[in-house]
């Protein structure tokens, strides 16, 4: 399981009709992401499984260096993906296998 600020549930309040985070007086979350933050669930963002994504995007905005690590991180993640790639078997495999069996 990946590492998180909010990985104990305590994830932002969110507003039932907008869906926006709310928090603070005026009823948004002004708290800011910090660089560390961001980079600690950057795994959780490239994946899509984070639940506070508006708020490492709106850091992201602003955040050169963390822009580069997103960058990074699907960048590594491609090519694992290619690395990895499982080869499709011949077509014609089953017959083979068969004409052997029998």
């Amino acid at each position: 399981m990946h590492s998180s600020r909010f990985s104990s549930g305590s994830a932002p309040r969110r507003d039932e009709a907008t869906g926006r985070a709310t928090g603070k007086e005026d009823g948004l979350c002004s708290e800011e992401l910090t660089c560390q933050e961001v980079i600690s669930d950057i795994c959780l963002y490239v994946d899509g499984e984070l639940q506070y994504h508006e708020r490492v995007e709106a850091h992201l905005v602003q955040c050169h260096s963390c822009q580069s690590g997103v960058v990074v991180e699907r960048s590594l993640r491609q090519r694992l993906r290619v690395a990895y790639e499982m080869p499709s078997p011949p077509a014609d495999l089953i017959d083979r296998i068969r004409n052997r069996l029998f």
